[in-house]
């Protein structure tokens, strides 16, 4: 947060339209995975309106269209606060827009947080739709990353299906593209897992619990056996 909160001081201090934007954007994204939804909405609306009073293009130092990422915070935190069709209007905009600026990685991002949404509202098939639609991108621009991610949500929506057996082949290669980047998804999956949750159908639900055990950090682990073997070693002095 404290970064972010830098990267808005600095671009204060240039005062320009295009930076304040992209400052917004960082505030957004920031608190709204601390779960302060007011302030997320709060910022990313300032970022919006930045944009929709004429004008600050996206910076090329920007990996993302910083004003679709806006528009997509401000979405999720509308959401939150159960205003659906506001939360709805604002990312086909966050899409459209991306799709007007021929901005693939800005395109990517929406799809993906709109999948979020629809997976929120538990639409199984719009989930389906959003992931097929982000794999078909990231293939074509070989965004790795994304392609994991459309394939964990086509999981998740294969099994809340019925096809459990399916559904898990899907999230597994989408674990695997991640890990080809050198990540995990962990906080895609914390973040499905704890909104309305994976489908409870049991061969799934056993899956997960065992996947979430797998990627635990083993370092808590590790940390209590150098005092065990110590302790073991005094016994017999």
């Amino acid at each position: 947060m404290e970064i972010a909160k830098r990267i808005h001081s600095l671009a204060q201090e240039q005062n320009e339209s295009a930076l304040m934007i992209g400052a917004y954007r960082v505030l957004a994204g920031s608190l709204f995975f601390l779960g302060d939804f007011e302030a997320t909405r709060k910022y990313a609306m300032r970022g919006v309106e930045i944009w929709r009073s004429g004008g600050a293009p996206s910076h090329s130092e920007f990996l993302d269209a910083p004003a679709v990422v806006c528009l997509c915070y401000e979405a999720l935190s509308e959401w939150h606060f159960g205003e659906a069709a506001s939360c709805q209007a604002g990312i086909t905009e966050a899409i459209s827009l991306a799709k007007e600026l021929n901005d693939p990685n800005a395109l990517a991002l929406a799809l993906h947080f709109s999948a979020y949404i629809a997976h929120y509202d538990r639409k199984t098939a719009e989930v389906e739709r959003l992931a097929s639609d982000l794999i078909e991108l990231s293939t074509r621009h070989h965004f790795a990353l994304w392609q994991g991610t459309g394939a964990i949500f086509r999981g998740w929506a294969r099994s809340a299906s019925g096809s459990t057996t399916e559904g898990i082949l899907w999230l597994e290669e989408g674990i695997q593209d991640f890990r080809a980047t050198g990540t995990t998804p962990k906080q895609l999956l914390k973040n499905l897992k704890s909104a309305n949750g994976f489908p409870t159908c049991t061969g799934f639900a056993v899956y997960f619990s065992r996947l979430w055990v797998r990627m635990r950090p083993k370092s808590r682990l590790r940390c209590a056996r150098p005092l065990e073997s110590q302790r073991s070693r005094s016994r017999f002095r």
